[in-house]
């Protein structure tokens, strides 16, 4: 029994020495915890004290300095282009700005002469850029007594047309003109071009190029002394074409090139009127003359001119 209540006494020793041994360590690890938080919670607190209050003052005491701007570079001056670039672009523009304004007018557009001194009127017949070209159409000085019509004309937009037609009626019925002169480029007159101009006495053909007269051209033209059509290419003369020209005393006419001379074309000229008809030979000048007598002439002279 003793020994027994000896094994007893001797376990419940141990059990005691255990749980003491076991408290004290529970102890030490909880004071050791509680010393490490306690370190940490002063090193935070002194860390972060320090640190909120070091930037507040650096911040709040320090002078603040202004950021001064960093300087912008000057630009350099662009530089200025050569007097043969400037010569070259000023060509250039020029070119340019006169392919498009030196463009013809339409066909049938009117244009007007910057010749101040001009007062005619004309119609555009060629809009051709190698060959623009135009029809004279009278003029509104209708008190004139001189009219000359140009061998070319510009009109505003610096187009040069060759005047190559008078149209139908172009001064038919002006009393006052006395003188017509024709330019070198006409080809042909129209009808009733200046039909009824009764004081015109001259007509100085310039041109050639003159290849055909319209019908009643010069009809009633009773001032009318003479016309020359010697040096022109004429093929055909319309009918009346100078009908009751009544002084009409004077026709030159090239023989060599004449195709068509219609009827009552020479109907009434003066009686005494002479036509010399240039011809390269006698059978061209007879051939004429045949024509000529079937137009309504009657006791006219004529004359032969030989001429190639």
């Amino acid at each position: 029994m003793k020994k027994k209540l000896l094994t007893m006494a001797v376990a419940a020793t141990i059990g005691l020495s255990s749980v003491a041994i076991a408290v004290s360590a529970n102890g030490i690890n909880y004071f050791q915890s509680q010393a490490l938080n306690a370190t940490g919670n002063a090193t935070g607190n002194t860390t972060g004290n320090a640190t909120g209050n070091a930037t507040g003052n650096a911040t709040g005491d320090a002078p603040v300095n202004p950021v001064k701007p960093e300087p912008k570079p000057e630009p350099k001056p662009e530089p200025e282009p050569s007097t043969t670039q400037s010569t070259t672009q000023a060509n250039t523009e020029s070119t340019t700005q006169a392919a498009t304004s030196t463009k013809p007018a339409e066909v049938g557009n009117t244009v007007a002469s910057v010749n101040s001194k001009d007062k005619s009127e004309y119609k555009v017949v060629s809009s051709d850029e190698n060959a623009p070209a135009v029809s004279y159409e009278g003029t509104i000085d209708t008190k004139s007594k001189k009219v000359a019509i140009p061998d070319t004309i510009t009109d505003a937009n610096g187009v040069t047309y060759a005047v190559t037609k008078i149209e139908d009626g172009a001064l038919s019925g002006n009393k006052s003109v006395k003188e017509v002169t024709i330019g070198k480029n006409i080809k042909e007159i129209g009808a009733n071009s200046f039909k009824g101009c009764t004081s015109l006495k001259t007509i100085k053909i310039n041109s050639k190029q003159v290849e055909t007269i319209g019908a009643s051209a010069f009809s009633g033209d009773k001032a009318l002394k003479s016309v020359d059509l010697s040096k022109t290419k004429i093929k055909k003369i319309g009918k009346n074409a100078f009908s009751g020209c009544k002084n009409l005393k004077t026709v030159k006419l090239n023989g060599n090139t004449i195709k068509t001379i219609s009827k009552d074309a020479f109907k009434n000229v003066n009686k005494k009127a002479t036509f010399t008809i240039s011809a390269k030979n006698r059978k061209v000048y007879d051939k004429i003359v045949k024509l000529i007598k079937s137009s309504g002439t009657k006791k006219v002279k004529f004359k032969f001119n030989k001429k190639k």
